[in-house]
């Protein structure tokens, strides 16, 4: 490339630097990437991956043990003759514990918009204007 800058026609146009690129991985951690540091970034990468799928297995070794136990105990209570009561006590168990059981954080929005400041509706749930606006419009005529 010819570089002359006595003439105002011609200008002198030099590649941009690299912008530093912003990346979230899956803990919520955030990094700036640096043109130049990719080897890093993708042993970090890597790093990140490898304890994804380490919990992973660990939680569905867990899930698989509960099974077993669960499993055992519905076989011992069915000897007993007492399966139904177990089954029933089993099933208000789960849904207890599929429930949240702790108190909600301090910042945290309620499901519910009467329990916000300013009755502020979470994302994802249907008002009755926007129930509206579709039911008038379709679904294509409904923005944010």
């Amino acid at each position: 490339m010819e570089l002359n800058t006595s003439t105002p026609e011609r200008e002198l146009f030099l590649p941009a630097p690299a912008a530093p690129a912003a990346v979230s991985f899956p803990s919520g951690r955030r990094n700036v990437v640096l043109a130049g540091d990719e080897e890093a970034w993708e042993a970090e990468e890597d790093e990140h991956l490898r304890e994804g799928i380490i919990s992973g297995r660990i939680k569905r070794g867990t899930t698989l043990l509960l099974a077993l136990l669960w499993l055992t105990l519905l076989l011992a209570s069915y000897q007993l003759e007492l399966a139904l009561a177990y089954c029933l006590i089993s099933a208000i168990f789960f849904v207890y514990m599929c429930t949240r059981t702790r108190p909600r954080k301090p910042n945290e929005p309620s499901a519910y918009s009467v329990f916000n400041p300013n009755c502020q509706a979470i994302d994802g749930s249907l008002t009755a204007e926007q129930f509206e606006r579709e039911i008038r419009g379709g679904p294509a005529s409904v923005r944010r």
